[in-house]
C-alpha cells in the first residue's frame, strides 16, 4: 500500500480559499475609464479577510518602493507617483506552513502624501487577484482594445496685450489701485509717464510688470 502523501495545511487552506470565494463588483470606473464595474480593493480584502480567518490563515507583508516622482506644475502644486513591489507570506496557523504570493501597483496623488498608500493597496489588491484567479473584466476589455488614440489637442490661441491688460496686471503685482500708490512706483521705473504714474508704452509696461514678477531690471 503507498504511503499518503502530505500536503502543508497552507495549501490546503489556500485551496478551500479558492473553492468559496467570491467577491462582487462594487466599484463603478468614472465615465472617461469605461464606466464599467469593477472589484473595489475594500470589497476583495474584506471578503478574503474572512477566509482567510474560517481557514486558519494568516498574511505577512513585505513591500518596496521600486520607482518615485514628483512633479510640480507652474503654479507649484505636486503630483506625487510610485510604484511598488509586494510579497506577501500567506501562512497556516495549523502546521505553520506558508507560501508567497506577490503582485505590483501604482500609486498618484496630488499635494498629498498617500500615494504610497495607494501604491500598496494596489500592490495587495494585484497579488490576491492573481493568487485566488479573481478576474476583472473591465482590464480584460481593456487589454483587448488596446490603448485609444488621444483626441488632437486644441492650439491655443494667442492673446493679444495691450497697455490696458499689461496695466491690469501691475495693478494685480502692486496689490493697489491707489493712484498715489502707483505713480510713486512709477517713478522708480520710467523716465517719463502719466499724471497716474503709467506709462503708455506697451515695450515700457511689459518690462515693468517683468521686474514686478521676477525682480529683473530693463
Amino acid at each position: 500500500m503507498s504511503e499518503e502523501v502530505k500536503v502543508a495545511a497552507v495549501y490546503t487552506a489556500i485551496a478551500n480559499v479558492l473553492s468559496a470565494l467570491s467577491v462582487e463588483k462594487g466599484g463603478s470606473l468614472p465615465s472617461n475609464m469605461g464606466g464599467k464595474s469593477y472589484i473595489t480593493a475594500a470589497d476583495l480584502n474584506s471578503e478574503i479577510k474572512r477566509q482567510f480567518v474560517e481557514n486558519n490563515l494568516i498574511l505577512l507583508p513585505t513591500e518596496r518602493e521600486t520607482s518615485k516622482q514628483v512633479l510640480v506644475d507652474t503654479n507649484g502644486k505636486k503630483t506625487v507617483t510610485i510604484s511598488v513591489e509586494g510579497r506577501y507570506m500567506v501562512v497556516s496557523t495549523v502546521d505553520g506552513s506558508s507560501a508567497e504570493v506577490g503582485g505590483v501597483g501604482d500609486g498618484l496623488a496630488m499635494s498629498t502624501s498617500v500615494s504610497a498608500n495607494i501604491a500598496s493597496t494596489n500592490a495587495l489588491k494585484n497579488a490576491l487577484l492573481r493568487t485566488f484567479l479573481v478576474t476583472e473584466q473591465s482590464v480584460e476589455d481593456a487589454a483587448k482594445n488596446g490603448v485609444p488614440d488621444s483626441a488632437p489637442e486644441a492650439v491655443a490661441v494667442p492673446v493679444k496685450e495691450t497697455t490696458a491688460t499689461v496695466k491690469a496686471d501691475i495693478t494685480q503685482l502692486l496689490d493697489t489701485r491707489d493712484a498715489a500708490t502707483i505713480k510713486l512706483k512709477g517713478n522708480e521705473f520710467f523716465e517719463t509717464e502719466d499724471a497716474n504714474g503709467w506709462s503708455n508704452d506697451l515695450v515700457a509696461l511689459t518690462k515693468w510688470r517683468t521686474h514686478l514678477t521676477t525682480g529683473e531690471i530693463r
